[in-house]
């Protein structure tokens, strides 16, 4: 236990500009009572004015002191996750139909950028991509704010990753049935066929990064006691790879995962390693016996490989680019 704290505390002087409590390592009731004081200043938590947003990027920035002491390789850009435009731009959302025959308007992708850098770049190029590659469904595309906040989707802003949930969450409201979420690195190859069939199939798509075992050395003690698991177990359980997920609407098993992962996401504790968002999703697929029927390296490409591995690999689907 000492181990774990010894990693959490940081020097409290570096912070001394900070306008939110500090907290020296995680306490889940501190974090609580001033996430709910922040949600209460708010003028409308599900329809926030530019000055509300003001405020919750304040909080990200300096309200979550106790992630500057876990060393995770994406920090920094956790800590300035951007909900506004650098000229204070509020959030975009658009609705795309793309060559959608009448018995496929029940799917979508889902695209989400934060106002960070060049991901509102990406996420545009992805969307155009999409249009050209063959794909026929809906596509949403949101650039900065937070999905589904319409419907409180807020309240999971501090989580790091937790978008991808989120956004999953407000096409399951949206009344989608296959949804797959894409993260806006991804370049398709083809018209994604590959990743609703399975979708429909089994009622969700998951690929795996190997065990958690593999990539253990990404692993937090503080995540492990949050989420009720051991190191003992990482060998048993496969590292879900969070860059593509499929989920069936109106499957049971998918809805149940769905659910019981933004419950493990709002307690943060399990997002604080460098598995952020895949940690918590893996063990949850892992108690409700859902298993990943591929391989990142069976679906997924570099940019470099892009113009002679999907002639090797048919089930190539999509290739990864490297600018951040």
């Amino acid at each position: 236990m000492k181990k774990v704290l010894g990693k959490l505390l940081f020097c409290l002087s570096l912070f001394s500009g900070s306008t939110f409590p500090r907290i020296p390592f995680f306490h889940p009731e501190q974090s609580e009572k001033t996430l709910n004081e922040l949600w209460s200043s708010l003028s409308d938590l599900n329809c926030p004015s530019l000055e509300d947003y003001q405020k919750i990027e304040t909080y990200l920035r300096e309200g979550r002191n106790y992630l500057l002491s876990y060393n995770c390789a994406r920090r920094d850009r956790i800590l300035n996750f951007r909900l506004l435009g650098p000229n204070g731009e509020m959030p975009l959302f658009e609705r795309r139909q793309l060559g959608t025959p009448e018995e496929k308007s029940n799917r979508c992708i889902l695209i989400y950028a934060s106002y960070n850098g060049i991901y509102p770049e990406k996420g545009v190029t992805l969307l155009h991509e999409l249009e050209q590659c063959g794909y026929q469904g809906d596509v949403l595309l949101q650039i900065g704010g937070f999905p589904n906040t319409e419907n409180g989707g807020l309240t999971l802003c501090h989580v790091p990753y937790a978008f991808k949930a989120a956004f999953l969450d407000h096409a399951r409201l949206l009344g989608y049935e296959e949804v797959l979420w894409i993260d806006t690195s991804f370049h398709p190859l083809t018209s994604f066929e590959l990743f609703f069939s399975e979708i429909r199939k089994r009622g969700y798509f998951l690929c795996s990064a190997g065990s958690l075992e593999e990539n253990r050395h990404c692993a937090s003690e503080i995540a492990n006691e949050a989420l009720q698991i051991s190191f003992d177990v990482y060998p048993k359980i496969p590292h879900i790879w969070a860059g593509f997920i499929g989920l069936n609407m109106k499957h049971p098993a998918a809805l149940q995962l769905l659910e019981n992962w933004i419950s493990d996401l709002r307690k943060v504790a399990p997002c604080m390693s460098d598995f952020q968002e895949e940690l918590s999703l893996s063990v949850v697929a892992w108690r409700l016996k859902i298993k990943p029927f591929f391989q990142v390296g069976t679906i997924l490409c570099l940019e470099s490989e892009k113009d002679y591995l999907p002639a090797q690999k048919p089930t190539i689907q999509a290739y990864m680019d490297s600018r951040r």
